[in-house]
């Protein structure tokens, strides 16, 4: 049996110097000088010119662990060992926990449509269209007439509007390359992943689900209060291929990021031309970008500062030996 090579990092067990060392080819002893000498995770490009980091390095055998915060019914961890990992809409589609629970609630979705259905009793059955509010109307298009209730006689009409584009956004990222699966890839000693949202007690689709149910008709029946009689939170230790792997620091890593690339374009003004920021990463090989990404991390995880996230790719699929319970 071939020596399995894979280099894993996991950023909630140590500071992975070893594990950056041995992928980049750098010598431990300069990587700490180097780390002494600049005190900012924002100071990438001087770290990636001074240590001569060469970020098309192969990523092949490359690993990150995560953690992933979950809900399940009773415990049950049976759809994991059945499924893995499923996006959302295959979540709603599938026979799965989530969906049954939806339905026990008389609610259903139409993926294909976009909708959410909801046939309730005493004649309090509608569909609500879900779709992109802020591009209708950043188009100028009038979206008064795509549902058939009346919002505008409820007294919380921006809040309807607000879920229905939230829920809308997150079946449509659903379907690009990198959405719906997420986890943490570090979480700093001063915050912690169960304060994260709403996750501990509830999946944030959900939450948005109940909101907007509660809205349209409070006298039916709490979602969030079934839900969390019925579950318990499992956190959940994942381990998937870099190149699958998506690292996100949010805003935290966009200055990182401006100020490699406008090192790499002189003339490239990302304060001014923000645009410019996603145009010149596209040109970025994937090599390249993940790299980069897990060096951002490195250093977020040197400078303690916020959470890192990441999103797995849709075309990934988790073997169920990749997740244990921590």
């Amino acid at each position: 049996m071939d020596k399995d090579t894979s280099i894993i990092f996991n950023f909630f067990k140590s500071d992975c110097t070893s594990e950056f060392c041995r992928h980049f080819s750098i010598a431990e002893k300069d990587l700490t000088a180097t780390l002494d000498k600049y005190q900012s995770a924002h100071d990438i490009s001087d770290i990636i010119n001074e240590l001569e980091i060469n970020l098309e390095t192969p990523i092949d055998n490359v690993k990150v662990t995560w953690h992933h915060l979950t809900t399940t019914i009773d415990g049950d961890l049976a759809p994991f060992q059945q499924y893995g990992f499923l996006s959302l809409c295959d979540l709603l589609t599938n026979d799965t926990p989530l969906r049954q629970f939806l339905e026990q609630h008389l609610i259903h979705f139409d993926i294909a449509k976009a909708s959410l259905i909801y046939n309730g009793p005493n004649k309090r059955s509608f569909s609500i269209k879900l779709y992109d509010i802020d591009k209708l109307l950043s188009d100028n298009l009038d979206f008064s007439n795509l549902n058939t209730i009346d919002f505008n006689a409820n007294n919380h009409e921006r809040e309807i509007y607000e879920q229905i584009n939230y829920l809308y956004s997150r079946l449509h990222e659903d379907s690009t390359d990198y959405g719906g699966i997420e986890g943490f890839l570090w979480c700093p000693p001063h915050l912690n992943i169960t304060d994260y949202s709403c996750i501990e007690t509830c999946p944030e689709f959900l939450k948005a689900v109940h909101d907007l149910m509660q809205y349209i008709d409070p006298t039916r029946v709490d979602l969030l209060e079934d839900w969390t009689k019925r579950t318990k939170s499992v956190l959940l230790e994942v381990v998937t291929p870099l190149a699958y792997t998506k690292l996100d620091g949010g805003d935290d890593f966009l200055p990182n990021l401006a100020d490699y690339l406008s090192n790499e374009w002189a003339n490239a003004d990302f304060d001014l031309y923000p645009d410019l920021l996603d145009e010149f990463k596209a040109s970025l090989s994937l090599n390249c970008l993940h790299n980069f990404y897990l060096l951002a991390t490195f250093l977020q995880r040197h400078y303690p500062d916020d959470r890192v996230a990441c999103i797995i790719n849709r075309h990934y699929h988790i073997p169920c030996e990749s997740i244990r319970v921590i």
